[in-house]
């Protein structure tokens, strides 16, 4: 059970990443999305799309801080040794 737990934080985690990479193209989908079923309705439920809509953003711009948060842990990258030309 432990590892199931741990399998599906590790899959959480990569999809809370691939939104916060693409938060843009994100924000875009969940926009067409919003257009499209406000368009078949014909604006019926205009009020319920513009709050799904504004909580589906919230939670791209949650994972976009937490994805920032987890970049300023990590330790940054070795530097590569350099090389004295003249030696």
């Amino acid at each position: 059970m432990d590892k199931l737990k741990r399998n599906a934080g590790d899959l959480a985690d990569k999809a809370a990443d691939a939104v916060a990479d693409n938060a843009d193209k994100v924000d875009g989908g969940i926009d067409k999305v919003a257009g499209t079923v406000d368009q078949k309705t014909g604006g019926k439920h205009r009020d319920k799309v513009a709050k799904a809509t504004d909580t589906a953003k919230g939670l791209v711009d949650k994972a976009e801080a937490r994805a920032a948060e987890e970049k300023a842990k990590r330790p940054p990258p070795p530097t590569p040794p350099t090389v004295d030309p003249d030696a």
